[in-house]
Protein backbone atom coordinates (compact mmCIF):
# COMPACT_ATOMS: atom_id res chain seq x y z
CA UNK A 1 0.00 0.00 0.00
CA UNK A 2 1.51 3.65 -1.09
CA UNK A 3 2.28 5.77 2.14
CA UNK A 4 -0.58 8.10 1.06
CA UNK A 5 -3.07 5.56 1.20
CA UNK A 6 -5.79 6.33 3.05
CA UNK A 7 -7.80 3.01 3.51
CA UNK A 8 -7.62 0.41 6.42
CA UNK A 9 -8.44 -2.39 7.91
CA UNK A 10 -8.01 -0.76 11.57
CA UNK A 11 -10.41 -1.21 14.08
CA UNK A 12 -12.48 1.90 14.18
CA UNK A 13 -12.47 3.79 17.90
CA UNK A 14 -15.81 5.82 18.85
CA UNK A 15 -15.63 8.90 17.40
CA UNK A 16 -17.98 12.37 17.16
CA UNK A 17 -20.61 12.58 15.13
CA UNK A 18 -18.65 15.76 13.38
CA UNK A 19 -15.23 15.35 12.18
CA UNK A 20 -14.32 16.77 9.38
CA UNK A 21 -15.84 13.53 7.75
CA UNK A 22 -11.62 12.21 9.23
CA UNK A 23 -12.16 8.62 11.32
CA UNK A 24 -9.05 7.34 12.71
CA UNK A 25 -8.49 4.45 10.71
CA UNK A 26 -8.44 7.34 7.99
CA UNK A 27 -5.37 8.24 10.22
CA UNK A 28 -3.95 4.89 10.84
CA UNK A 29 -4.12 3.71 7.43
CA UNK A 30 -1.66 6.12 5.94
CA UNK A 31 0.96 3.97 6.30
CA UNK A 32 3.34 6.23 9.17
CA UNK A 33 5.12 2.97 11.18
CA UNK A 34 3.37 2.52 14.47
CA UNK A 35 0.93 5.58 14.35
CA UNK A 36 -1.81 5.15 16.45
CA UNK A 37 -5.01 7.46 17.57
CA UNK A 38 -5.14 7.49 21.18
CA UNK A 39 -8.48 9.78 21.80
CA UNK A 40 -10.62 11.62 19.91
CA UNK A 41 -12.26 14.31 21.15
CA UNK A 42 -15.12 16.65 19.71
CA UNK A 43 -14.22 20.28 20.20
CA UNK A 44 -16.91 21.81 17.98
CA UNK A 45 -18.69 23.46 21.27
CA UNK A 46 -15.21 24.79 21.71
CA UNK A 47 -14.46 26.93 18.35
CA UNK A 48 -14.40 30.65 18.63
CA UNK A 49 -14.37 34.14 16.67
CA UNK A 50 -15.00 32.98 12.97
CA UNK A 51 -14.79 29.32 13.45
CA UNK A 52 -17.83 29.27 15.19
CA UNK A 53 -20.12 27.73 13.29
CA UNK A 54 -18.21 24.70 12.15
CA UNK A 55 -17.45 21.31 13.10
CA UNK A 56 -14.23 20.19 15.05
CA UNK A 57 -12.05 17.21 16.23
CA UNK A 58 -8.56 16.68 18.26
CA UNK A 59 -7.06 13.22 17.37
CA UNK A 60 -4.49 12.94 19.91
CA UNK A 61 -2.14 10.73 17.74
CA UNK A 62 1.10 8.48 19.22
CA UNK A 63 3.73 7.08 16.81
CA UNK A 64 6.70 4.71 18.12
CA UNK A 65 10.18 7.06 18.19
CA UNK A 66 8.30 10.56 17.69
CA UNK A 67 6.24 10.87 20.61
CA UNK A 68 2.69 12.02 20.08
CA UNK A 69 0.86 15.33 18.72
CA UNK A 70 -2.55 16.54 18.67
CA UNK A 71 -4.22 16.93 15.65
CA UNK A 72 -7.15 19.13 14.47
CA UNK A 73 -9.32 18.72 12.02
CA UNK A 74 -11.99 21.73 11.51
CA UNK A 75 -14.61 22.00 9.02
CA UNK A 76 -16.98 25.12 8.32
CA UNK A 77 -19.58 25.20 5.75
CA UNK A 78 -19.25 29.16 5.21
CA UNK A 79 -15.83 29.42 6.54
CA UNK A 80 -14.20 32.58 4.20
CA UNK A 81 -13.86 34.63 6.62
CA UNK A 82 -11.94 32.30 8.74
CA UNK A 83 -9.64 30.84 5.77
CA UNK A 84 -8.60 34.64 5.12
CA UNK A 85 -8.03 35.15 8.95
CA UNK A 86 -6.01 31.66 9.43
CA UNK A 87 -3.95 32.58 5.71
CA UNK A 88 -3.20 35.83 7.43
CA UNK A 89 -1.69 34.28 10.52
CA UNK A 90 0.53 32.08 8.83
CA UNK A 91 4.37 32.03 8.85
CA UNK A 92 5.64 31.04 5.21
CA UNK A 93 2.25 30.17 4.06
CA UNK A 94 2.55 28.39 0.86
CA UNK A 95 -0.03 27.80 -1.99
CA UNK A 96 -0.43 24.35 -2.61
CA UNK A 97 -1.68 23.80 -6.01
CA UNK A 98 -4.51 21.32 -6.83
CA UNK A 99 -6.39 21.08 -3.59
CA UNK A 100 -9.80 22.88 -4.00
CA UNK A 101 -9.81 26.06 -4.91
CA UNK A 102 -7.39 27.71 -2.81
CA UNK A 103 -5.23 26.05 -0.37
CA UNK A 104 -2.20 27.18 2.07
CA UNK A 105 0.39 25.75 4.04
CA UNK A 106 2.46 27.32 6.69
CA UNK A 107 2.76 27.35 10.76
CA UNK A 108 0.80 29.08 13.26
CA UNK A 109 3.20 28.71 16.36
CA UNK A 110 6.74 26.99 16.53
CA UNK A 111 6.46 23.68 15.57
CA UNK A 112 3.19 23.24 13.72
CA UNK A 113 2.37 22.71 10.21
CA UNK A 114 -1.24 23.76 9.49
CA UNK A 115 -2.56 23.27 5.74
CA UNK A 116 -5.68 25.01 5.14
CA UNK A 117 -8.50 24.81 2.40
CA UNK A 118 -11.32 26.02 0.64
CA UNK A 119 -13.91 24.88 -2.44
CA UNK A 120 -16.61 27.52 -2.15
CA UNK A 121 -17.54 28.54 1.14
CA UNK A 122 -16.65 25.54 2.68
CA UNK A 123 -13.48 25.55 4.77
CA UNK A 124 -10.89 22.60 5.82
CA UNK A 125 -8.27 23.26 8.35
CA UNK A 126 -5.81 20.44 9.34
CA UNK A 127 -3.00 21.11 11.88
CA UNK A 128 -0.76 19.37 13.85
CA UNK A 129 1.47 20.73 16.69
CA UNK A 130 4.51 18.35 15.49
CA UNK A 131 5.37 17.82 12.08
CA UNK A 132 7.78 14.65 12.84
CA UNK A 133 4.61 12.71 14.11
CA UNK A 134 2.66 13.27 10.72
CA UNK A 135 4.50 14.71 7.55
CA UNK A 136 3.16 17.88 5.45
CA UNK A 137 2.57 15.86 2.14
CA UNK A 138 0.23 13.63 4.63
CA UNK A 139 -1.66 16.78 5.75
CA UNK A 140 -2.23 17.89 2.63
CA UNK A 141 -3.63 14.20 1.67
CA UNK A 142 -5.95 14.64 5.01
CA UNK A 143 -6.73 17.89 3.98
CA UNK A 144 -8.13 16.50 0.58
CA UNK A 145 -10.02 13.64 1.93
CA UNK A 146 -11.84 15.84 4.17
CA UNK A 147 -12.78 18.36 1.48
CA UNK A 148 -14.12 16.01 -0.91
CA UNK A 149 -16.27 14.07 2.23
CA UNK A 150 -17.87 17.31 3.18
CA UNK A 151 -18.25 18.65 0.14
CA UNK A 152 -20.58 15.43 -1.15
CA UNK A 153 -24.40 16.55 -0.91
Amino acid sequence: RPAWSIASDTPRLPSPPHCASITAPDLTGLGVDGLTVANVQDVSDVLQGQAQGGTGCLFSLTTEGAGSAGLTILAHPDGGAYFDATVARLTGAQPVPGLGDDARSGSDSPGSTTVITRRGPLVVEVRIGRPDVLDPNLLIAVAGLALEREDQP
